[in-house]
C-alpha cells in the first residue's frame, strides 16, 4: 500500500455511503463447521466492502467474530470499515483487538500509529511506528509516521533521518523529499531544503504542493521573482489540471507584495473576502489597500490545504494561514482557518469569496 503523507495532514480511506432499506441478519445458527461458517461471513462482509457498503460488512464482520472471537483478520477489517465511517472510538478498538490477538499485524499497527498521530499522540504514534519497523526495516509509511511525529515532538534531527530513509526507500515519492526539506528549515539549513524541496517535483512535475513549498522557501528569503517562477512552472507542467493550490500560493503572495495587477485580473468581480473577525471587503476595497499599502507582511505559510472541484468550473480550497503582519499600524502573528471559493471564467480560474476564521479562536 503506498501512502503519501505531508506533515500536518495525512489521507484517510473513505468508504461510499449505502442504499437505504437493505436488512443483513446477524444471527448465527448452529453449524457443525466453525472454520466454514466463519470464513463465509467474512468473505460476504468483504463483497459488502468492495461494492462501499461498510454497514452491511460491519454486521458479516461482526458474524464472523461471533464464531470465532480470536479472528484477528476480522476485526482489522472492522476497523478499516469503523474508520470509513468514521467511526474513530470503535475503529481503535478493532485495531486494539488485532494487535493483542496478532501483534504481528503490520497494517494494524500502522493504523494505529496514524490514529495517535491525528490525535496528537506523538509519543504512541512512535511507539506503533517502531513496533512496525522492528519486523520490517524497509516500511516507508512507518518512517513517515514515525518522522511527523518525531516533528511535533520536536525532534527534528531524529525526523530528518527517517524521512531521509523514505527517499531511499521510495526515489521518485516528491512527499519525502518535501517533508526533508521543511525539517531543513527549521534547522536553519536552508542550501539543503532548496534541495530537497526542488527534487519533490523534479521527481513529480505534477506535484503540485511541491511547488507551493518551494515557491514559499523563496519567499520567506524575499526572493519573490523566483517564487512567482516557481509557481508558474508548476501550472505550465500541469495545464490539463485544476491548478487551484498553483493559484491560491499565487493570490497570498501577490496580497503579501500588494500586486495590483494580480488582483485585478484574478479576483472575479463579485468578490468578497471576510473573516470572523467582522472585516469584509470587495474587490475594489482589496485594490484600494493593495494600492495603498496598509499591511507590511513579515511571513506567510500556507499549511493542511485541501482541493474539492464541483464539476469543471467551481472549486473549493480549505488551508490554514500562519503569518506575521502589521495591519494599519496593529500587529498580528496568528494562525487562520480560511476557505476560497474559485470559478473558471473562460479559461482562467478567479477567487470568488474568502472567509478566514482564527485557528484558536483568539
Amino acid at each position: 500500500m503506498d501512502r503519501r503523507y505531508s506533515l500536518t495532514v495525512i489521507g484517510q480511506r473513505l468508504c461510499g455511503t449505502l442504499a437505504a432499506g437493505v436488512i443483513v441478519v446477524a444471527a448465527i445458527s448452529c453449524t457443525r463447521n466453525p472454520t466454514r461458517d466463519k470464513q463465509r461471513f467474512f468473505e460476504s462482509g468483504e463483497r459488502y466492502f468492495r461494492m462501499n457498503k461498510c454497514p452491511e460488512a460491519v454486521i458479516q464482520y461482526r458474524n464472523a467474530l461471533q464464531v470465532d472471537p480470536r479472528y484477528s483478520e476480522a476485526y482489522f477489517r472492522l476497523g478499516v470499515c469503523y474508520a470509513s465511517l468514521e467511526r474513530w472510538s470503535d475503529a481503535f478498538n478493532a485495531w486494539q483487538e488485532t494487535v493483542q490477538l496478532d501483534p504481528s499485524h503490520i497494517e494494524a499497527h500502522l493504523h494505529l500509529a496514524e490514529l495517535y498521530l491525528n490525535s496528537r499522540d506523538e509519543n504512541n504514534a512512535e511507539k506503533q511506528a517502531s513496533i512496525v519497523l522492528a519486523q520490517d526495516r524497509d516500511n516507508a509509511t512507518a518512517y513517515q509516521i514515525l518522522g511527523a511525529s518525531l516533528v511535533a515532538g520536536g525532534n527534528k534531527e531524529d525526523a530528518l533521518r527517517a524521512f531521509r530513509q523514505i527517499t531511499k526507500l521510495r526515489t521518485q515519492d516528491p512527499s519525502a523529499y518535501t517533508n526533508s526539506g521543511l525539517v531543513e528549515i527549521g534547522l536553519g539549513r536552508l542550501a539543503d531544503a532548496e534541495t530537497d524541496l526542488r527534487k519533490a517535483v523534479d521527481v513529480d512535475s505534477s506535484y503540485l504542493v511541491g511547488y507551493i513549498n518551494l515557491a514559499n522557501f523563496y519567499w520567506l528569503q524575499g526572493d519573490l521573482r523566483t517564487a512567482e517562477g516557481v509557481l508558474r512552472e508548476g501550472a505550465a507542467h500541469n495545464p490539463g489540471s485544476v491548478p487551484i493550490n498553483v493559484h491560491l500560493a499565487e493570490n497570498l503572495h501577490a496580497q503579501m507584495k500588494d500586486d495590483v495587477s494580480w488582483a485585478q485580473q484574478h479576483l472575479a468581480d463579485g468578490y468578497v473576502q471576510g473573516n470572523s473577525w467582522g472585516a469584509w471587503q470587495t474587490k475594489d476595497e482589496v485594490i484600494k489597500d493593495y494600492q495603498n499599502k496598509t499591511t507590511k507582511w513579515k511571513s506567510g505559510k500556507i499549511s493542511d490545504l485541501q482541493v474539492a472541484t464541483y464539476g469543471p468550473s467551481t472549486a473549493v480550497s480549505r488551508y490554514k494561514f500562519t503569518y506575521d503582519a502589521d495591519f494599519n499600524g496593529t500587529h498580528r502573528a496568528r494562525s487562520v482557518l480560511c476557505s476560497d471559493t474559485w470559478v473558471n471564467d473562460s479559461g482562467t480560474w478567479k477567487s470568488a469569496a474568502t472567509h478566514c476564521s482564527v485557528a484558536n479562536g483568539k
